[in-house]
């Protein structure tokens, strides 16, 4: 195997200032020449060749990574610091060089003109490069041309570079940055035939990104392969989502772009005017040819980073106190307690529209003494879209239009912006015929002598809560009703029927629960209503088998061994059980589960057949099906026979 060699230029600050640069010192040029870099701070665990925490092997069980594999480590660089390996020998015959490639870029922002750089070169030239950071940190296929390689020693390297301007007095020698990845996996070289079209970013596939990266930055990169005869640029045609973009090597309107000259590798890059529309699915047909006529047709796909942030497409009052809200796309519902996540009561602040003076209202956060607080957010819908419930400590003003905000609630790929909603207020429903207007009640003259409307504001502050009285009246009924009943009325409805179900049940299972017991009373006694209970509380549809025992077999079966089916014959049983006696075993029964079971189902199992079954009847055991035995490779030297492994046919 050729060698593998390794080097690293890293310039750092002088011994001694640590974390702490004071301007105004001697700045002057610091080699780094101890056995620690910020690149090889953490060899075999975090660098060098190592099992990645954060990445899946392309091939086998290792990677050699240049840089960090772990997160938030930082380090000082100045521009030209480098991590570079190196493999130098004479290298199979083929004209491209694949190898698996990741990078992970920084999760901080660089300083301006600052980039990290991942390149392969050849023979010390480069032949290929790459920005971390630009694309979605996603496994791709990379390849370099290596078609003039004649067979004589070559070396080929993979660099991980930080690249920017130079760094002069009065400005510090270093920076401090959060060292990032380069990862390199499975090499090989292979012929391909030619116009070869590779290196496609995105890649075939990939979204572009999860999370709110800037659309402008989108491109479509991809290399022509001559291999050794020179591409044609004039045949480069590139089909963008059905619209040419590139035609005879031209980038059209609508479209930015290149293309280069006619060489033996050849790069495309296009993206139209303005980027592409966020969560786009982008299809690209690239056709190209050589000078004397080969050509090649490739095609694929990949989706633009979704950077839209979630909006609120309704909000409608159910109630005075519930505001039901949908979302435009889903969001995060995970944490009441996050930031940003939808579940956050503290995200939503509601403002009161007055359409005048006269129209006292619950007014919203300008004053905090009146306003209506969101307690408590409930899902109704995890989406998309999402739709949630609102539910505010106090009432809302009936008939009084409210503004609702939510504050930076985020989507499921971290976008989140402050969206807003007027909602139309809630109208209390009234009886037809009712009467309850206080101001009416009052004598004429104290009416007719209210120009400044000051008894009008009094009156109808003590209207809204007589209305909401009114209401709650209006609605005491609903305690009976499945439907619309609270949690604590369903609780008590079940125990008014005597439910002998221990269970812990969510709010929809409840309701359903009240209308199926007396059924499920009724199908007690009966295989079909343990099936039917089971069915309902567990979702698992079993079979009522009747228990005889087993079937022995001389010289196989094993008394009390697990009932498996014999090879022979597989409608026989390979060991049995002792079974009862004649009179004993005519009520007995077995469960049969058609899928593995937890041990809390098999006991809520256990407790609805004894529950539902014939009083003379017993329950003898509840059938899952059985795991097939994993025979563990054995490994020489190390596995020993009985303990780590099992000989076997």
């Amino acid at each position: 195997m050729p060698p593998i060699t390794s080097s690293i230029g890293v310039t750092v600050p002088p011994a001694g200032l640590g974390s702490f640069l004071v301007v105004g010192i001697p700045i002057g040029s610091y080699v780094f020449t101890t056995d620690l870099d910020p690149f090889d701070a953490d060899p075999i665990t975090d660098a060098g060749r190592m099992q990645p925490r954060g990445v899946v092997p392309a091939n086998g069980s290792f990677v050699f990574c240049l840089g960090h594999d772990g997160q938030g480590f930082p380090a000082f660089f100045s521009p030209g610091d480098y991590a570079e390996v190196t493999q130098t020998g004479t290298f199979p015959p083929g004209n491209v060089l694949t190898f698996q490639a990741r990078t992970r870029a920084p999760t901080g922002a660089l300083p301006a003109g600052f980039s990290w750089v991942a390149s392969v070169l050849l023979d010390g030239g480069e032949v290929g490069r790459r920005t971390l950071g630009l694309h979605a940190p996603v496994d791709w296929d990379w390849a370099v041309d290596v078609a003039s390689t004649s067979v004589v020693p070559h070396s080929i390297s993979f660099r991980l570079s930080l690249l920017g301007p130079a760094l002069v007095p009065p400005a510090l020698p270093v920076v401090e940055l959060e060292v990032p990845a380069f990862y390199v996996d499975n090499l090989q070289f292979f012929a391909a035939t030619a116009p070869f079209i590779t290196n496609e970013v995105p890649v075939n596939g990939q979204g572009e990104g999860m999370g709110p990266a800037p659309l402008d930055s989108t491109s479509i990169d991809f290399d022509v392969f001559g291999l050794g005869v020179l591409v044609d640029v004039s045949s480069v045609h590139v089909v963008v989502n059905s619209v040419g973009a590139i035609v005879g090597g031209v980038v059209q309107a609508g479209f930015t772009g290149s293309v280069g000259t006619n060489a033996e590798v050849v790069h495309v890059t296009v993206a139209p005017v303005g980027g592409f529309a966020s969560a786009q699915t982008v299809t690209v047909q690239a056709t190209v040819a050589l000078i004397g006529g080969a050509h090649s047709t490739r095609t694929w796909s990949f989706e633009v980073a979704d950077s839209t942030p979630p909006l609120m497409a309704m909000v409608q009052a159910l109630t005075p106190k519930q505001l039901r809200v949908t979302w435009t796309k889903a969001i995060a519902l995970v944490d009441p307690s996050a930031a940003h996540d939808g579940l956050n009561p503290s995200l939503y602040l509601l403002q009161a529209i007055q359409p005048d003076s006269s129209t006292p209202a619950v007014r919203g956060h300008s004053d905090p003494e009146l306003s209506p607080i969101v307690a408590s957010v409930e899902v109704v819908s995890f989406g998309p879209p999402s739709v949630i419930d609102l539910v505010t400590d106090v009432e809302t003003t009936p008939g009084v239009d409210y503004t609702v905000t939510a504050l930076g609630v985020e989507d499921l790929v971290g976008n989140y912006t402050t969206s807003t909603f007027e909602m139309p207020g809630f109208v209390l429903p009234w009886p037809k015929g009712r009467v309850f207007d206080l101001m009416r009640w009052l004598p004429r003259m104290n009416r007719v002598e209210d120009v400044t409307r000051d008894l009008l504001r009094f009156v109808r502050c003590l209207q809204e809560p007589a209305s909401l009285l009114l209401y709650d009246i209006d609605n005491w009924t609903d305690i009976l009703d499945v439907d619309r009943a609270p949690e604590p009325m369903l609780d008590a409805m079940l125990a008014d029927l005597g439910n002998p179900f221990p269970f812990v049940l969510t709010v929809i299972q409840k309701r359903q629960l009240v209308r199926l017991l007396n059924p499920i009373y009724q199908q007690k006694g009966t295989g079909v209503g343990i099936i039917n209970a089971i069915r309902f509380f567990l979702g698992i549809t079993v079979t009522i088998t009747s228990f005889t025992g087993g079937t022995m077999e001389l010289g196989v079966s094993e008394l009390g061994g697990d009932s498996v089916p014999l090879e022979s014959d597989p409608s026989r049983l390979g060991s049995w059980v002792l079974g009862p006696g004649n009179s004993f075993a005519l009520y007995c029964f077995r469960v049969v589960s058609p899928v593995a079971l937890s041990p809390a189902q098999i006991e809520q199992i256990r407790f609805i057949a004894n529950y539902m079954k014939p009083g003379h009847t017993h329950l003898i055991e509840i059938v899952v099906p059985t795991t097939p035995t994993v025979y563990d490779p054995a490994e020489l030297g190390i596995s020993e026979l009985g303990s780590d492994w099992l000989l076997h046919l």
